[in-house]
């Protein structure tokens, strides 16, 4: 969702299905927040929960991005 013109603020959810009998998936969520001070130079800032990825748990993350075009 844009919060102005500048701005934008994210959250995601994904259901993982047990597809592999042998690891175990949790649902992974994230939330983000971009800001886009110029159309060729935006910033995000995100933190990612994973929880459980073949096997190893408690998978979690801070991820940014500065992208110059």
């Amino acid at each position: 969702m844009f919060l102005n013109d500048h701005l934008a603020l994210g959250v995601e959810y994904r259901h993982k299905p047990n597809n592999l009998s042998v690891f175990w998936k949790d649902d992974c969520r994230d939330i983000f927040l971009a800001w886009i001070p110029h159309r060729r130079a935006p910033l995000t800032l995100a933190y990612a929960q994973l929880d459980n990825v073949a096997n190893q748990p408690d998978q979690e993350a801070v991820y940014d991005s500065v992208q110059l075009s």
